[in-house]
């Protein structure tokens, strides 16, 4: 998106006589690219909202007009800024310490395939890290309705989250043989031989190597050595 945006930008410039840009992108076009993105998200999914912003497009501070109270963004006080980005008017406009775009987060719809580009994008640049990580760093720049969810989407979608939780399936236990079923018969009538060692044993001063054999009833689980 930057650099069709430069592209345009450069056939302009050539008509005007300029200079056009060339070589690696600087912040202030990647920006720009960001919020025409943004722009368009908010294009789809709010068009009659921006329409009745658009009279009044400003700063926050500015006297907006407000949408119909049928909108989905009708509660999140939206405005038009001088962008052109739709945002969130917030409680927090008089705080000094905070970014601009932190005081008034850009609204963007839950079901369109930026927003989930966007989610995607936060959810890898935190290494995967879980649901509120994500959340929290994305509301400092996004109003988003059902973010928890929406990050869950991206989660379950992303392999690299699917590997790490993976489970491994064990298999099934085989069904006992008749031996082990046995009723009514006296111990050791069906056993299992199995033997172990050295150890080593002290016999006088000395210590000798013996091995065990080892008798396992199969009925009752007895044992004989």
């Amino acid at each position: 998106m930057a650099f069709v945006l430069r592209f345009i930008n450069n056939l302009r410039c050539k008509r005007s006589g300029f200079v056009p840009r060339a070589g690696v992108l600087c912040q202030e076009e990647l920006k720009r690219a960001e919020e025409e993105l943004w722009k368009v998200a908010q294009g789809d999914a709010f068009p009659e909202e921006i329409s009745i912003l658009l009279e009044t497009q400003g700063s926050p501070d500015a006297r907006h007009r407000r949408v119909a109270k049928s909108s989905p963004i009708y509660k999140n006080w939206p405005f038009l800024d001088e962008r052109g980005v739709l945002r969130l008017r917030g409680r927090i406009g008089a705080a000094t310490f905070a970014p601009a775009e932190a005081k008034y987060p850009a609204i963007l719809p839950k079901q369109h395939i930026i927003t989930l580009l966007i989610t995607d994008w936060y959810h890898r640049r935190f290494r995967h890290a879980n649901r509120e990580t994500v959340a929290n760093e994305m509301r400092q720049r996004f109003e988003i309705a059902k973010l928890r969810a929406l990050i869950g989407k991206v989660a379950k979608n992303c392999m690299m989250c699917r590997l790490k939780k993976a489970a491994p399936s064990p298999p099934a236990m085989a069904p006992l043989p008749a031996a082990r079923l046995q009723p009514f018969v006296r111990p050791f009538s069906f056993v299992g031989v199995d033997y172990f060692g050295p150890i080593l044993v002290k016999v006088g001063r000395s210590q000798v190597k013996r091995w065990v054999a080892l008798f396992t009833c199969l009925t009752v689980r007895a044992v004989h050595l």
